[in-house]
């Protein structure tokens, strides 16, 4: 479970929801994650992950990915880069792509 991406409430803006509670008018979600490619903010908005999204899916392709680009005398290589954002040619959106430099 992740614990560094603040509540929200299904938002498409580019910014903080305009849910106000009634009972002292104040906003009641304040500094949510709009920018955040896991929240609901359409694709031209996001730009980012948080340190433990990042973090979780490092994990994960180190679980599940264990052996590739290995050769059988080697030992496995871990991911230790971070995902570079990269434009993608249709409207706007992004694309997350890991790269990992091989050395023959």
């Amino acid at each position: 479970m992740l614990s560094d991406t603040n509540p929200t409430v299904k938002n498409t803006a580019c910014a903080d929801p305009e849910t106000v509670d009634p009972c002292d008018a104040t906003q009641r979600f304040k500094n949510t994650p709009f920018r955040n490619y896991m929240s609901y903010t359409e694709d031209s908005c996001a730009n980012t992950f948080t340190a433990q999204q990042k973090a979780r899916m490092h994990c994960y392709i180190d679980l599940k990915y264990t052996n590739w680009m290995v050769r059988p005398t080697s030992t496995p290589n871990h991911i230790v880069i971070g995902p570079r954002i990269i434009p993608w040619p249709k409207r706007n959106s992004k694309s997350i792509k890991i790269v990992r430099d091989y050395i023959a």
